[in-house]
């Protein structure tokens, strides 16, 4: 079943990873940092996948997201 997000957002606010990041609109460098340091922590491979799949669940529970 595919839903639509609460609010529309536009292309230019997604992250490289396609999800929606808000501070492009707010403060991009702010975004800069925050997909710098995503980017970094995956390359290391720091975080397990169960551990970045956790993480993912409890973000989109306190957003409020169906997952």
């Amino acid at each position: 079943m595919k839903t639509t997000p609460k609010l529309p957002i536009p292309p230019g606010l997604l992250t490289p990873q396609g999800t929606p990041d808000p501070y492009q609109a707010f403060d991009p460098q702010i975004a800069r940092g925050r997909n710098r340091l995503t980017s970094l922590t995956r390359a290391s491979g720091a975080l397990d996948p169960v551990t970045s799949e956790l993480v993912r669940l409890r973000n989109a529970y306190l957003q409020g997201c169906n997952t």
